[in-house]
This record gives C-alpha cells, sequence and structure tokens, in this order.
C-alpha cells in the first residue's frame, strides 16, 4: 500500500500523556507515546476495525507476550501487525518503552495476514512508513511470531464478541445480548471475561472510545454528537469511559 509521505496532518501533543496524534487523513492516523513503567505490567490491550502497524522500545527488558500461558520473549526492539478487531496480551518491562502506531482504515490488499504478528527489529530509527513496507516485503522471509491470546475463546464468548462488533455504536444492554443468543447474562459476562479479560460492557465501551479518537480529531461535530453516534447514551458516561483510557477528557483531546 502507498501512503503519501509528505503529507501535512493536525498534529495533536498531549504532555499529560507523553503522546502525540497525527492525523494523516480521514481513514490515516499515527499515534507517538513514551511510557514510564514503575514495574512489570500484564496488559490486555484490544483494538478497533481498523488495522494497526507498530514499532515499539524498551530501555531495559524485553517486550513479551503470553502465549499459552507461557512467557515468550520478543525483544527489546520490535516492529508488528495487527487486524482489526483483535485482543492481544502484552508483558511490558519495567522502564522507558516508546512506541508508534500507524492506524489505517483502509482495507489492505488481499493475503494479508489475518492474525496478529510481530519480529524483533534493530533498526527503528526508519519511519513508521518505512518500516510498514520492510515488513511486508520480509514478512515471508523472517521467523514470525503469532500473538495470541493464553485461553482460546468459547464458541459463546465468538457470538458475543461479533454481535458486539455489528451494535458497538448503539446504546445497548448486557440483557439484550442475552435475549438475542438465547442465555443468560450471567453466563455470558462469565465465558466472555474468561476469553477477552473484561465484560462485554467494558470491551464495547473500551472500543467505543478507541474508535472516537479519529472522530475526535477530524469532525467539527460537538462531544455529544459524536457521544451518542459512538453508543453512549449521555456525554457524561463517554468523559467518564474516555478518561479511563486516556488521561485527558475528550474537550481537551479535541481542542
Amino acid at each position: 500500500m502507498d501512503f503519501e509521505k509528505n503529507m501535512h496532518g493536525r498534529i495533536v501533543d498531549l504532555p499529560e500523556m507523553d503522546g502525540r496524534y497525527t492525523l494523516l487523513s480521514h481513514e490515516v492516523y499515527t499515534i507517538e507515546r513514551h511510557r514510564k513503567i514503575e514495574q512489570v505490567t500484564h496488559n490486555i490491550d484490544m483494538f478497533g476495525p481498523g488495522w494497526i502497524f507498530f514499532k515499539g522500545s524498551s530501555n531495559e527488558g524485553e517486550i513479551a507476550i503470553v502465549q499459552d500461558g507461557k512467557k515468550i520473549v520478543l525483544g527489546k526492539k520490535i516492529i508488528g501487525y495487527i487486524p482489526g478487531k483483535n485482543v492481544i496480551e502484552w508483558i511490558l518491562p519495567k522502564g522507558e518503552i516508546s512506541y508508534e502506531m500507524l492506524v489505517c482504515g483502509i482495507q489492505l490488499k488481499t493475503g494479508t495476514p489475518q492474525q496478529p504478528i510481530s519480529i524483533i527489529y534493530e533498526d527503528l530509527d526508519k519511519s513508521i512508513f518505512d518500516l510498514f513496507e520492510l515488513f511486508f516485503d520480509q514478512v515471508n522471509y523472517v521467523e514470525t511470531m503469532n500473538l495470541m491470546r493464553t485461553t482460546q475463546p468459547s464458541a459463546l464468548s465468538i457470538q458475543v464478541q461479533d454481535w458486539i462488533h455489528k451494535n458497538w455504536n448503539i446504546n445497548f444492554k448486557l440483557q439484550d445480548i442475552a435475549k438475542e443468543l438465547n442465555t443468560s447474562p450471567s453466563i455470558i459476562s462469565r465465558y466472555f471475561k474468561k476469553a477477552f479479560g473484561m465484560s462485554p460492557l467494558k470491551y464495547v465501551n473500551k472500543l467505543r472510545v478507541i474508535s472516537s479518537v479519529r472522530d475526535l480529531l477530524k469532525s467539527q461535530r460537538s462531544i455529544s454528537q459524536i457521544s451518542y453516534e459512538m453508543g453512549f447514551g449521555d456525554p457524561r458516561q463517554f468523559n467518564e469511559h474516555f478518561r479511563q483510557i486516556y488521561p485527558v477528557k475528550p474537550f481537551a483531546f479535541k481542542k
């Protein structure tokens, strides 16, 4: 895929997040962030509909994932690709962590990997676009590592996930999913949390917040309008859930 590398987009610096968002087009933006981690952190991350290409580095320990209950070391410098609608488990070491993500809603050509993959790559001084091209030039010739969840999701949890991804932008309750799938809310909650590390409602709210970032950057619509379009019944709920992921209010982020 070709990108316009000289494109000058809207840049948003967020000092309190140690990060920068750059909107390149309606479908493409980048995120750069630097974090200081005080202790080893086990983190479950989820991704919206758009695919993501990333580069990440650590100045002390090695970035790792958990696969089948075992820690697999990736390395201090890695690059990788994550298709949309994926849930990944990371182990981030103590120290300084830097990463950049290229987030895109444009579908890639046929034959692109359907599973997340990552490789060790030492030369992270290259731009995210150059690394993206190099990655897919080499991905068939280097040893890649699938990034998987520790537990394989049950059929029910996959059904719930599919339902959420079809209905995430409408305001619904857990009972609505249970009625649709002819089961109980408690069973749905138990199986889903075991598979994805969070409740269905936390999952969908995180998906809504992630999906709202592009609209906050590019749109002239009000926070209330974006809130309702993302499926939050109340802008106050949007504010609350947004701050659970990003340490700023949506209004401050937009400005």
